[in-house]
């Protein structure tokens, strides 16, 4: 016998939806003997020219395959998919007997789950002055033989595709199913069998469902029996604490997914359909008129010797940081050496310059209006300094002191860099380290000569986000826009880049989602959440619910005292770009789910007897009894019988 975790899931997708959450190959105890099951991977694009499979100007499938011995049990197909904006392609692909993807840029567009290739136009051949020759006269060959053309030849044996089953590899093909049905395969609910190109059954017409039974993994009512959003997660049932849940089947974790934007909702059970639960993702707390344009650039030629300081230049190599209206930066002078005693310890401004001196110190200038001159030195800091010397803070609304602050640092004996280092108001909003931008500039001979290694081009490692759980991302070849955890924007990194400029939209405040979760018309909870930081998690941090740490699960009471949501803390929450593992929503926001993320629980507080009629999520219905006999579970009953506990139900609620 499965163990409990295992015989929950008893649609047609129960072997497939089980097994991939164990390990390959895993073995399953029988009471007879222990059988072995194995994923097998096929890639359609996998060949002599393709050996890893990634072929980006292809659509194609990627087939696992769950096997039981010699049977076949079950296999999902995984196809190649264009992101939202099709810019990029998801491509499928396996490594070993596991099923992989990668998110691959197309220079051209995506379309139809492929990369568009560029037209070549072909070199046009010169003509040549041809001989005159003496004709002659064609003589009919001796023994004329027809000519086949390659392409046109007939099938030299059998083959899958032939629209016969005449391999012992073959369950069906095309048309030919051999005889087999939904039904005569396990399918208790009938159906209309498949038959995939690498001709395999594909049961995903099946449908397992039994009328007036009612399992662990079975569609609740009124869903899809195919491919359900919620679905039931019974135990216990013969006791007197039975579980009765209801949870979320769906994934909506990338931008194929088509995640909740702004405005939407994730409903429970379904949308217009008197639906019991609404979590929405309501607004932002920063709209986009409450961001600052700010430009840190290499500038060449500029004049610091109007600054009337001894190492002022009248065309110099600097790196220049603006930002429209005044007082946009705070400059840390009590953080510099040599300073400018008669400034106060931090000055405000909104155009900065820094300058490479002879003397290998990096001298600050700023811009101040009121002063004639009207460019000012401040002070300066050794150039070859091992670690960040924080300079200048951004002064813009609720954004300000160690929000966003600018660091400098040597990366190499030529190189240094710029560190945009971000963090929340509150560490349980996004701590230190966990957002920072870097940006890299090359210095030659006592002047900075170009963002990067090289003037007026991109570069990978011109500009980067890091994170302690993430990692690096590169970002100076990327051409669209990113968004941080904290919501700063960075402007198409790839085309300023080739001007020697990084772009950013710094908001007022950090950006958070307003959450706001409904039953009925009741709203129980509202709350901003952070990008990129769980909402069970926030919750729990606010002492919103009570965190679970058996089951990782945040519960939240609703309305009735027998009832709680439950949310986990993985793979549910606010995403954007550089939250977001597959890098794919540019500067936009989604409410990403995963799989079991969401439960409905109903304590129904004691043992279920016959007759008993309940009201889940506002579907009525008639328990008849509970079930512990043998029973088959769609597909798999031809490989086993199991014994699952089931509810038999009657009067079932009518479906629009």
């Amino acid at each position: 016998m499965k163990n409990s975790n295992a015989v929950k899931y008893g649609t047609i997708s129960l072997v497939l939806i089980v097994f991939s959450l164990l390990t390959v190959p895993f073995l399953e105890s029988t009471g007879e003997a222990v059988r072995r099951y194995t994923f097998t991977c096929k890639d359609n694009d996998q060949n002599a020219q393709f050996p890893d499979g990634k072929n980006y100007f292809v659509s194609s499938d990627v087939v696992r395959i769950l096997s039981r011995g010699n049977n076949f049990v079950s296999e999902k197909v995984f196809t190649d998919k264009c992101n939202r904006n099709n810019k990029k392609v998801f491509e499928y692909f396996c490594k070993g007997n596991k099923v992989k993807k990668v998110l691959k840029k197309c220079n051209l567009g995506c379309s139809n789950g492929a990369c568009i290739q560029p037209v070549t136009t072909p070199t046009p051949v010169q003509p040549t002055n041809p001989q005159p020759t003496n004709p002659t006269t064609p003589q009919p060959s001796p023994n004329p033989q027809p000519i086949n053309p390659p392409n046109n030849q007939p099938p030299t044996g059998p083959i899958c595709g032939d629209g016969i089953v005449n391999q012992q590899t073959e369950q069906c093909d095309g048309n030919d199913f051999n005889g087999q049905t939904c039904t005569t395969l396990g399918s208790a609910g009938g159906g209309n069998l498949g038959c995939t190109n690498m001709c395999n059954f594909d049961f995903s017409s099946c449908i397992s469902r039994i009328p007036n039974v009612v399992l662990s993994g079975d569609e609740f009512f009124c869903e899809d029996p195919i491919k359900p959003n919620w679905v039931w997660e019974l135990d216990r049932l013969n006791t007197p604490n039975p579980k009765l849940r209801i949870k979320n089947d769906f994934v909506k974790d990338d931008d194929t997914d088509n995640p909740a934007g702004l405005g939407d909702s994730y409903y429970l059970p379904k949308e217009q359909i008197n639906e019991y639960l609404k979590i929405k993702f309501e607004n932002l707390n920063v709209l986009p008129n409450m961001e600052l344009p700010v430009t840190i650039e290499y500038s060449s030629g500029e004049d610091t010797a109007h600054s009337r300081h001894r190492y002022g230049r009248s065309s110099v190599g600097t790196i220049h940081i603006k930002a429209p209206g005044r007082d946009r930066f705070n400059i840390l002078i009590s953080n510099l050496d040599d300073i400018n005693h008669s400034l106060p310890n931090n000055k405000l401004t909104s155009e900065v310059w820094l300058q490479v001196f002879p003397s290998q110190e990096v001298g600050i200038f700023f811009k101040d209006e009121s002063h004639n001159p009207d460019m000012i030195y401040a002070g300066s800091f050794d150039l070859n300094n091992v670690g960040f010397r924080r300079f200048l803070e951004i002064n813009f609304g609720e954004t300000k002191d160690d929000n966003v602050v600018l660091a400098f640092n040597k990366i190499a004996n030529d190189l240094v860099g710029i560190k945009v280092d971000i963090e929340g108001d509150t560490p349980i909003k996004l701590p230190d380290g966990k957002d920072d931008l870097y940006i890299t500039f090359k210095h030659i001979n006592n002047e900075f000569r170009s963002l990067g290694n090289q003037v007026s081009s991109e570069e990978r490692d011109e500009l980067w986000h890091e994170t302690s759980t993430l990692g690096i991302n590169y970002l100076g070849t990327k051409d669209e826009n990113h968004r941080t955890r904290y919501g700063v924007i960075i402007l198409n990194p790839k085309s300023n880049g080739a001007g020697d400029q990084v772009r950013l939209h710094i908001p007022n405040n950090q950006v958070e989602g307003l959450i706001n979760i409904y039953q009925g018309n009741q709203l129980l909870f509202s709350e901003y959440v952070p990008l990129g930081k769980p909402i069970p998690q926030h919750f729990a941090d606010l002492g919103i619910g009570n965190r679970n740490p058996t089951n990782g699960y945040t519960e939240l009471n609703l309305q009735n005292s027998f009832e709680k949501l439950l949310v986990a803390t993985a793979n549910f929450g606010l995403q954007t770009s550089l939250t977001s593992t597959e890098d794919d929503y540019e500067d936009q926001i989604f409410l990403e789910i995963g799989k079991n993320n969401m439960i409905y629980d109903y304590n129904y507080n004691r043992q279920i007897r016959p007759s008993d009629n309940l009201n889940i999520l506002n579907k009525q219905f008639t328990v008849d009894g509970i079930n512990n006999n043998p029973y088959y579970l769609g597909i798999a009953r031809q490989y086993n019988t199991q014994v699952i506990q089931h509810l038999i139900v009657s009067n079932l609620p009518s479906c629009p």
